[in-house]
């Protein structure tokens, strides 16, 4: 094709897609590009290609890779930023962006450092609200010119959560990605600045659901000093409050880790200081996941029964049970026995004992579901009901019996009303 027919295909299809809705864009961005990685075979048709693009096609949704590898095989790099360094829209950022991430080698200079660093702290990007993660890999090419490049740049990035959260969550989810980056790389790469890691760290942890999503990143950093682990037990309290969502995979890491009781003291420790009794259910919630495990996690399942034991070994005097017994209302049957036996071995108050939710929160549900599961309220109150024995556990057995009555009553109750419903 001449340079003018490149052009009117790149403004024709500039046309056709500015009028499509996102879904029907797909299927002509990927023919047009299918035509463009042809074209850029050759390299005066790729400059022609680049020009057009930028000229009256940016607004495309091309993938600018295609284009800039072709064009940094033949062009020099400063003519290729000249063209680059004023389309600052939306899109001109990503082409700006693809541009440092092709950038050859033989390239790195402190004018592309110094052209970097431009990009990075223009506010091009404010306008960005859907995009795919931004890969900050490139950067290791940077690492001779500024050996610092990591913190440097995610300073910069960290900075536009002022006016774009989104794209700095993009840039920097990332670096707590296992296929992207290891642990130990990066944190060789923020030595220089832990407190900015950490920052970086939970900022992404809080806006991502899905950053370091297996721990794996958090694990490592614990090890580093106990900022960490109180930084991350203020999360867990944030979203039991918040009743956010939970995975089982995002505290198994930590179960397997050498400092699982120092880093679940420290969790406990922050819940229970603001427990609250009315909301219980939150803290029950969050537990239900934390003290979770897969079917042959053995060591997981021991490591969390003797993390219990030992919170009740040494709280059990103390107020901060109550939140103890709450956390662990809706977790395994076993568990829960264990605890209940282990607190009545070291606490014979009553009027502690009373305050212990013995009861999960839920209940309810189809008629069947609802009568099957009153009937294992009863039989969990049955099974540490002999725990309560002897004169000093008078009152505590008549609390345990008058549950199991009350439950019994209302199983009675609803198989009643099954049965009147069936008759009218």
């Amino acid at each position: 094709l001449s340079k003018s027919q490149i052009s009117e295909f790149i403004t024709a299809v500039a046309s056709i897609v500015s009028e499509m809705d996102i879904q029907s864009k797909y299927s002509i961005i990927q023919g047009a590009e299918t035509v463009i990685r042809k074209l850029c075979e050759d390299s005066d048709s790729a400059w022609t290609v680049f020009e057009s693009i930028l000229s009256g096609g940016i607004d495309i949704g091309l993938y600018p890779d295609i284009v800039l590898q072709a064009v940094f095989r033949n062009y020099d790099y400063h003519a290729i930023w000249n063209l680059l360094e004023g389309c600052n829209s939306a899109n001109g950022n990503i082409w700006q962006l693809s541009f440092f991430q092709n950038l050859p080698e033989e390239y790195i200079n402190k004018n592309t450092y110094e052209w970097l660093t431009s990009f990075l702290k223009s506010n091009s990007d404010k306008g960005i609200r859907t995009s795919s993660y931004r890969n900050l890999r490139f950067l290791d090419k940077f690492i001779k010119i500024d050996s610092d490049v990591y913190v440097t740049a995610s300073r910069i990035i960290f900075n536009k959560v002022t006016y774009n959260e989104f794209i700095a969550r993009i840039y920097l989810a990332n670096l707590f990605n296992e296929s992207v980056f290891s642990p130990e790389e990066i944190l060789t790469r923020f030595a220089s600045d832990q407190t900015l890691l950490k920052n970086i760290y939970f900022f992404t942890l809080r806006s991502d659901h899905f950053a370091d999503y297996n721990n794996r990143f958090l694990v490592a950093f614990m090890e580093i000093d106990d900022s960490w682990v109180d930084e991350y037990a203020d999360f867990i309290d944030e979203r039991i409050q918040k009743h956010d969502d939970q995975d089982y995979d995002q505290y198994v890491a930590l179960w397997k880790a050498d400092g699982y009781m120092r880093y679940f003291d420290r969790i406990f420790d922050k819940v229970s200081e603001n427990f609250n009794p009315i909301f219980s259910w939150r803290i029950a919630t969050v537990f239900k996941v934390i003290l979770a495990h897969e079917h042959g996690e053995q060591e997981v399942c021991d490591r969390q029964n003797k993390w219990v034991l030992h919170i009740i070994d040494k709280y059990a005097k103390d107020e901060r049970i109550i939140c103890l017994f709450a956390a662990l209302s809706e977790s395994g049957t076993s568990l829960r026995k264990s605890a209940f036996q282990r607190f009545f071995q070291l606490n014979d108050s009553y009027d502690m004992f009373q305050q212990l939710q013995l009861d999960p929160n839920h209940w309810g549900g189809f008629e069947s579901e609802m009568v099957f599961d009153l009937q294992n309220k009863i039989e969990f109150l049955e099974s540490i009901l002999p725990y309560a024995s002897g004169i000093k556990y008078l009152k505590h057995a008549k609390r345990i019996r008058d549950r199991i009555e009350f439950w019994k009553a209302q199983i009675e109750q609803t198989e009643m009303e099954s049965i009147y419903r069936k008759l009218h």
